[in-house]
């Protein structure tokens, strides 16, 4: 049998570790995401601003509530927006921009954008 399998006894078939290989890049997003939960709520610990029941032994502007809220306040400002995501009128430009460059690519769609050298055929 070729090395790094082995046969699964009650199925009578080789079994690779692909489940694991498939299964390291969630778990390594996972593990890096939280290590940098863990980092940024040790930095609001350690530096943040005083409430009622703590007061932090270091004082950083970085660590502010208006700089770097907490985790969980984030995550709630991404689940219940209290408006629209967008202003009105703000996919108008880019709605122009490409209804511009739809119109331009169908008048001449084999037109090359400019400082473009030009392909040459021979006949």
């Amino acid at each position: 049998m070729a090395p790094g399998r082995f046969v699964v006894r009650s199925l009578g078939r080789p079994y690779t570790f692909a489940v694991l290989r498939a299964a390291r890049g969630p778990i390594s997003f996972a593990v890096f995401a939280t290590a940098v939960v863990v980092a940024w709520e040790t930095v609001k610990l350690l530096g943040g601003e005083t409430t009622d029941v703590w007061r932090p032994p270091f004082h950083w502007k970085v660590a502010s509530d208006l700089n770097m809220p907490h985790i969980w306040e984030i995550a709630s400002a991404f689940v219940a927006a209290p408006g629209p995501a967008l202003p009105d009128g703000a996919l108008e430009p880019p709605a122009h921009t490409a209804r511009a460059a739809v119109a331009a690519r169908l008048r001449e769609p084999h037109s090359v954008a400019p400082g473009q050298p030009r392909s040459r055929t021979r006949s």
